[in-house]
């Protein structure tokens, strides 16, 4: 529960203040401002007033005696306009006026309320603007909140809601990259290596690792999310396009016109052989039980977009013709799946119906889209893409508002800022420390 300070009286400020101190003061400003922060809960405005008042009195008297008592009066006037920011859901202006009072008003007692009352805050904040799709802004919050205050509990939730936001997979050629959302921690984790996973808990990475770089099948390997451990899981380079399970117990991948599902160790738990109608896998739904496919007919005509259960039979969600589907994701909250065509991002609901363009290449300069996913907070999409006017595919993120960002991302250890290249995207749970 967030700690709220207790009002002095007026004429109990003035008693403090004046009743026992002697000098030539002129007080005007101080009682000005000691009025202004007194009803300043009816009319928030005044705190400002308030504030510019009882500095204007240290100014005018720098050698006040009362200057300790005053600092006290603005720190607390700081903290209950910071609240009353809060109540208003004007998280940044309250953190920065509860910061206002740690820097300028360190050695009050309102300080000390306020190091207890800031994480919170911080947390709050970033539980916000998570909700709201600005996993960014949220991000650079629980940094503070984790930096500043890290034996709070409040930053150990910070920790957590953290990890929510996730680690992004992509390719850049026949390498594999993993970095936190916010663009640190960049790292290679496989070379020769095409379609990164990433496991529901963010432990693990699954990708194909080929032979030659024109090559879109190849052996299955897992390993560390870090790159380390890797094991291959399969003999022969049959696989592509690996999908974890909800549950991250196994693995599905696309066999030329068959699928198979193999456990962490390589044992096959099921295959389906002859599927004509999908060629593709896009992901699993949350409880594991379907499945978003599509054929993309790289040749034109028609392209369809599948959701199965057992690979025996479908449900037919929508065709398009002469605009092939590139990729498909499914939401986290089971009520829409994303997919990818040449000319935009669009959505549907599992059942075919509601059918809506998200983002479409003539709204983004162009936009060449090729594969999307859906963070694991559910609040925003990550896709490749490349406008007209650039020379090179760059990662994006949306919200449900249809805000878009291109991603950036800090350089490796060894300096290297690695170009996206065109292939899948990963957006799984967890948080990269190394």
């Amino acid at each position: 529960m967030m700690f709220r300070t207790r009002r002095l009286p007026v004429l109990l400020f003035f008693i403090i203040l004046m009743g026992a101190l002697t000098g030539c003061d002129n007080n005007e400003n101080l009682r000005k401002g000691l009025h202004l922060k007194s009803t300043a809960e009816n009319n928030r405005e005044n705190f400002n007033q308030a504030v510019a008042h009882l500095k204007q009195f240290l100014k005018d008297n720098p050698q006040t005696q009362k200057r300790e008592k005053v600092e006290e009066i603005l720190a607390d006037t700081y903290f209950e306009w910071a609240e009353s920011e809060k109540q208003l859901k004007r998280w940044e202006s309250g953190i920065e006026l509860m910061q206002t009072i740690l820097n300028d008003y360190p050695d009050t007692l309102t300080a000390t309320k306020v190091e207890d009352a800031l994480p919170e805050y911080l947390l709050e904040y970033a539980v916000q603007q998570s909700h709201d799709g600005n996993f960014l802004e949220s991000l650079k919050i629980l940094k503070r909140l984790i930096l500043n205050f890290p034996a709070s509990g409040f930053a150990q939730q910070g920790r957590e809601l953290r990890k929510n936001i996730g680690i992004i997979a992509f390719n850049s050629g026949t390498d594999i990259y993993v970095m936190n959302a916010d663009g640190t921690k960049l790292r290679k984790v496989a070379e020769s290596s095409i379609d990164p996973s990433i496991s529901p808990d963010g432990t693990r990475i699954a990708y194909i690792k080929i032979q030659k770089p024109t090559d879109r099948s190849g052996y299955l390997f897992i390993s560390n999310i870090d790159g380390r451990k890797a094991k291959r899981l399969l003999d022969k380079p049959i696989a592509s396009e690996p999908t974890f399970s909800p549950d991250g117990s196994h693995i599905l991948i696309t066999k030329g016109d068959a699928f198979q599902t193999v456990d962490l160790t390589g044992k096959t738990i099921e295959a389906y052989f002859d599927i004509k109608d999908f060629d593709t896998i896009g992901s699993y739904n949350p409880s594991g039980k379907k499945v978003v496919a599509f054929l993309q007919n790289p040749k034109g005509r028609i392209s369809r977009l599948c959701v199965t259960e057992n690979f025996e039979e479908y449900i037919e969600l929508t065709t398009t013709e002469n605009n092939s589907i590139l990729d498909a994701a499914w939401s986290l909250d089971d009520l829409r799946i994303v997919y990818v065509t040449q000319n935009g991002l669009h959505t549907i609901s599992p059942d075919g119906e509601n059918r809506q363009d998200f983002l479409l290449a003539e709204n983004l300069d162009g936009m060449e889209f090729r594969s999307v996913d859906v963070a694991p907070t559910g609040y925003n999409i990550i896709f490749i893409g490349k406008k007209k006017t650039d020379d090179q595919f760059h990662l994006y993120t949306a919200t449900l508002n249809k805000e878009v960002t291109q991603l950036s991302y800090q350089p490796t250890k060894d300096s290297l800022l690695p170009e996206v290249s065109p292939g899948r995207v990963s957006w799984g749970m967890g948080y990269l420390r190394y």
